[in-house]
């Protein structure tokens, strides 16, 4: 079993990962300009830094954005071309340049290592112009992304259990969830969904819109009443 926390493409997977189901829809995005897009990777990661990787278009080549936790609001971010995938023994690296220079890696792992498998292709770590991340992975995971507060997580077990997590900003390199909730469910909302959890009289909800231009939403309820909802600036799901 492989013990961390994920990141994630976009990308319709095939091929069942779910014993029993057929292969999930996978959405990922991220906020650009007030505006949800197609992304390839979010990478929520453990230390001062999330990343996410843009589509590569037909030249090869991806914008990657690099969201700081002190201000996660206002990313920076550059074009990189990205190589074809070098694969090794269940994992898969992805050389990135900038004007003929190496200047990072993506390094993926292969799903099939995972037990569960993961349903969210994931990412173990980015390197970018000098700065690495390494991602959260984890068995099982069906929802990754973060908030301007939180990074957050949603992992299925091979029972079929859903577990949530958060990581808030506040506590960057912090290896044990600032909130954690089990026995959730999930249900489909036409192109959309949503992930409900309860514990100690607090309500967790992540709504998936079903317009893919629209952010997805993390609420959270005590005794019924609203406590806060914030927007995903970055999410991969799947449904």
């Amino acid at each position: 079993m492989i013990r961390r926390l994920a990141l994630v493409p976009l990308a319709l997977l095939t091929g069942s990962l779910l014993t029993g189901a057929a292969a999930p829809d996978v959405r990922t995005a991220v906020a650009v300009a007030g505006r949800m897009t197609p992304a390839w990777f979010v990478c929520d990661a453990a230390g001062p830094f999330d990343f996410v990787v843009g589509q590569k278009d037909s030249r090869g080549q991806a914008r990657i954005f690099r969201f700081s936790k002190v201000a996660p609001n206002s990313p920076s971010s550059a074009v990189y071309a990205v190589a074809d995938g070098d694969p090794g023994a269940g994992q898969v690296h992805y050389a990135l340049t900038r004007k003929g220079r190496d200047v990072g890696d993506l390094h993926a792992v292969n799903p099939g290592v995972f037990d569960p498998p993961a349903a969210l292709p994931p990412l173990s770590s980015v390197e970018v112009d000098g700065v690495r991340a390494e991602c959260r992975l984890e068995e099982g995971l069906i929802f990754t992304g973060f908030t301007a507060r939180r990074g957050v997580s949603v992992i299925r077990s091979a029972k079929g259990e859903l577990t949530y997590r958060t990581f808030d900003f506040a506590r960057p390199n912090a290896a044990t969830p600032s909130a954690e909730a089990g026995g959730g469910s999930q249900s489909r909302r036409g192109a959309g969904g949503a992930f409900r959890f309860g514990k100690a009289g607090y309500g967790y909800e992540i709504a998936i819109p079903a317009a893919a231009s629209a952010p997805a939403t993390l609420t959270v309820t005590r005794g019924g009443r609203l406590v806060q909802r914030e927007p995903f600036l970055a999410y991969s799901a799947a449904f």
